[in-house]
């Protein structure tokens, strides 16, 4: 089960290096919660801009909606992907096409924009126990179940179960 937040992690990793080199923003959205099956969707929302991320939502965890926020700099989108192109936009022959001003802002002034954020990614452990921990909650809210019955003979089994349990609580 580990791996579901290895592959989110190399999709957010992935994201950032494209929008590093070629500048740009992007939005990574993932479901919460089970499918009515055996799969468990981890969450993991993140916005990446210029390969920097600006927001991450939390991954397993019991809310049904992750929200993330962040304001963007557009400004800085365009002048990372000039240093791209700069080069080929001379070779190009294109058509000028005209400008238009007008007199509107699309945002206020003195604007604070999103500062990149280093994620901390969780241990290969933590991810057991909250994957675990997370199924079987979503398994109790969308079954209207009232409780589990938790067997416990005192193996390893036994102290994953009461790990398990402590997290839930």
């Amino acid at each position: 089960m580990h791996y579901q937040k290895d592959i989110v992690k190399a999709h957010v990793e992935a994201i950032i290096a494209e929008t590093y080199k070629n500048g740009g923003a992007y939005i990574y959205c993932n479901l919460i919660g089970c499918d009515g099956n055996n799969t468990y969707f981890g969450g993991g929302n993140a916005i990446i801009q210029n390969g920097s991320i600006l927001s991450v939502g939390k991954y397993h965890t019991l809310n049904e909606i992750e929200i993330c926020t962040a304001v963007l700099n557009l400004q800085k989108i365009r002048l990372q992907r000039q240093k791209f192109t700069g080069g080929q936009r001379m070779m190009l022959e294109q058509e000028i096409l005209p400008v238009v001003q007008v007199d509107h802002n699309l945002c206020s002034l003195g604007i604070k924009y999103s500062k990149p954020i280093d994620v901390k990614w969780d241990s290969t452990h933590q991810q057991y126990v909250e994957i675990g921990s997370s199924y079987i909650w979503d398994y109790l809210i969308k079954t209207n179940a009232t409780g589990f019955l938790l067997p416990m003979d005192g193996s390893s089994n036994s102290s994953a179960i009461a790990l398990m349990t402590y997290y839930l609580c």
